[in-house]
């Protein structure tokens, strides 16, 4: 039609390339935008936080890790670990732990699930072991936070430290084993009394 109008028969050729070219462009961008929440996304720093914060302000709740998110488009699934005090016992946690399911449904739809990490108090025996432990990491540049810290005595004079390390989002998988053995070398070297220790690397999805 247009090359009949302005006698330039190729104009019609042009115009088919054009059209194609943005119906693939569309076809694309909408194919896109259907299948990324299958194959899976990482949720966003704002969401995780508001997760966190309002796990947080279930009483009983100190703090929340390891939060697991699986968008499915019409509904979530969450996955966290909570931590709650051990002197409430079992019965009480998984109260809490109930309850903070519960909000979170409420929040943000679909389907929870709290695991509860007891928090062991602390004497001041280990909250020195910890203090140190604490230097280690912070000197360590690829290591941004800890959690699920424990002391395990193997005997009166030998520990034992077991705990799990987030590391910065670039560090590819495949140097968590490195990090985890590194940190193990310097707990070695620094602490005293220490039978052995093992240290977990936080998975990429989990925040």
């Amino acid at each position: 039609m247009a090359g009949h109008h302005f006698h330039r028969p190729e104009l019609d050729g042009y115009i088919g390339i054009l059209v194609s070219a943005w119906l693939l462009y569309l076809g694309f961008d909408h194919g896109r935008e259907a299948i990324v929440p299958l194959l899976g996304k990482a949720p966003s720093k704002d969401m995780i936080q508001r997760i966190r914060e309002t796990a947080r302000s279930v009483d009983g709740i100190e703090d929340v890790h390891e939060i697991i998110i699986h968008d499915y488009g019409s509904m979530y699934l969450i996955s966290a670990h909570v931590e709650i005090p051990e002197k409430f016992g079992s019965a009480t946690m998984h109260e809490i732990a109930e309850r903070c399911e519960g909000k979170l449904r409420k929040t943000y739809g679909g389907e929870v699930v709290c695991h509860t990490d007891p928090l062991l108090e602390k004497t001041p025996e280990v909250q020195a072991v910890e203090a140190q432990f604490k230097k280690i990491v912070e000197q360590s540049p690829r290591i941004t936070a800890y959690h699920d810290f424990r002391v395990i005595a193997e005997s009166p004079r030998r520990i034992i430290i077991v705990a799990d390390i987030d590391v910065a989002e670039e560090v590819p998988e495949a140097e968590f084993e490195a990090i985890a053995s590194d940190l193990e070398s310097q707990v070695k070297a620094t602490i005293q009394n220490i039978a052995y220790s093992q240290f977990y690397v936080t998975p990429k999805f989990s925040y």
